[in-house]
């Protein structure tokens, strides 16, 4: 007997190719999904690269506020966020919390130094990277990530997406706040 001439090897071929096909197709589909979410993220113009900007200035505050000797623990709260906000290897969920952390130190930061003795210039220098800092956490608060990876997430989870996903490997994405 000829494997062409079994149904019931054919049937079972035509059976895998069918789950095959809609793995391939439907993981794809599915891979494209996430990407739309974490490029909105991880993009060149993305959270990612305003919350590193974010950072960036904010340890310039710190690094004025500390040249007056103002108050060490405000200042090293500064710090401590600016650098989790910039660090990559920290979760989105994590930078998330680390990005509102880092606006309240700020503004505590800011109205410290709004008090301090500063020369015209250090005014002008901590007023200009304040706005630049407020302005950052304006655009990424007004980002689409955390709808897209609702919108991912709630894709993901439904038969035969959460099938697929699980295995793919395309897990559950974090949401920012």
């Amino acid at each position: 007997m000829k494997i062409t001439e079994n149904r019931h090897i054919a049937r079972a071929v035509l059976a895998v190719a069918i789950i095959a096909s809609i793995l391939v197709s439907g993981g794809s589909a599915l891979s494209k999904y996430k990407s739309a979410a974490t490029d909105t993220f991880y993009a060149q113009d993305g959270i990612s690269f305003d919350l590193i900007r974010r950072g960036e200035s904010a340890a310039l505050l710190a690094t004025l506020a500390q040249s007056y000797s103002l108050d060490s623990s405000v200042i090293d709260q500064v710090t401590q966020a600016a650098a989790a906000v910039s660090d990559a290897n920290l979760a989105i969920g994590d930078r998330g919390s680390a990005h509102a952390e880092l606006s309240l130190a700020v503004d505590r930061l800011y109205t410290l130094l709004d008090k301090a003795n500063l020369s015209a210039s250090d005014k002008d220098y901590a007023y200009s990277l304040y706005k630049e800092i407020q302005s950052r956490a304006q655009i990424i608060d007004h980002s689409d990530y955390d709808a897209k990876a609702a919108d991912y997430n709630k894709e993901a989870s439904g038969f035969p997406a959460s099938l697929i996903a699980a295995l793919t490997g395309l897990g559950a994405l974090d949401s920012f706040r």
